[in-house]
């Protein structure tokens, strides 16, 4: 009995230890002093502690307070994931996914974004489900990728709400529900999610799910198109063509494909080379961001 007891009040000091080297490894990172902070963690990643595992590993990602090294890094997201904690699973999953540090290995990226799906985590489950939803790495399953995306999107993931209003409104995986659609989609604008507000305001351009509010859809357009989202320009530029709701105004619209054909928007450079072929087009001016600040498939 002794003798548990005193296993027991070890490992509570052990713990306390740890916990608090952690916070001097986490208060000497906020204040940018890395070398301190790899230090701390590294002592504490040798015994074991996930979550040093895991930043040690961030550490070696980015370069801080370290050389940069992928391998390296890969290395410890690896033994934190092993140790079961959830972020570095969804870290070293996404690593294999995208060949960061190590070949790609679709295999191993749904082994590990499985295991942080199983914990919980949104994110693992959105990366699941978008496995399943592409069929990499594992057999293509809508339905499979639906339920994963619901559990992400139960969670606040924004990514996820689109994902699975983008599945109702198509009817993949799931009864097609125009209703749901736009229940998710309002979810993530709600969220601020660029994407999201664009594709919350093509339900309310074309009525679906909601009666059609034209004003309401240039708005959502406006604030998806000045976060940088190029679907969100895009229709905002058409808006602009074809005077849907705003007084046309080619000009405008030019401006608003430019900065969606920037970005690799194909039918928006179709667009441009249209309106730029016309005469009296204005030269064409990039959108200035505002201060502080068709439903497109995730």
């Amino acid at each position: 009995m002794v003798a548990a007891l005193a296993a027991v009040l070890a490992t509570g000091v052990a713990s306390g230890t740890a916990r608090a080297n952690m916070d001097t490894a986490m208060g000497a990172y906020s204040r940018g002093d890395y070398t301190t902070a790899v230090n701390e963690l590294k002592n504490l990643a040798v015994q074991g502690d996930s979550r040093a595992q895991y930043w040690l590993g961030y550490m070696y990602g980015y370069g801080n307070g370290v050389q940069q090294d992928q391998v390296e890094a890969n290395r410890w997201y690896k033994n934190a994931a092993e140790h079961g904690y959830a972020l570095a699973q969804v870290v070293y999953g996404y690593n294999a996914d995208a060949g960061i540090g190590m070949t790609v290995d679709l295999a191993e990226a749904v082994r590990w974004y499985r295991a942080a799906a199983e914990q919980g985590h949104p994110i693992g489950q959105a990366n699941l489900a978008q496995m399943y939803l592409n069929g990499r790495g594992v057999a293509a399953d809508p339905v499979a990728a639906a339920r994963w995306f619901r559990m992400a999107a139960d969670h606040g993931n924004a990514n996820a709400q689109i994902n699975l209003g983008y599945l109702y409104e198509t009817g993949n995986g799931v009864p097609r529900d125009l209703n749901q659609a736009f229940y998710w989609y309002q979810q993530s604008a709600l969220q601020g999610d660029p994407l999201g507000l664009s594709n919350l305001g093509v339900m309310y351009q074309n009525g679906n799910g909601v009666p059609a509010d034209i004003p309401e859809s240039i708005r959502l357009y406006r604030a998806s198109a000045y976060q940088g989202n190029m679907y969100g320009q895009f229709n905002l530029a058409f808006m602009f063509e074809t005077g849907n709701g705003v007084a046309k105004d080619i000009s405008e619209a030019t401006r608003w494909y430019q900065a969606a054909a920037d970005q690799g928007h194909t039918d928006a450079k179709a667009a441009l080379d249209r309106l730029t072929s016309q005469a009296n087009v204005a030269p064409v001016k990039r959108p200035k961001p505002l201060p502080g600040a068709a439903s497109s498939p995730p």
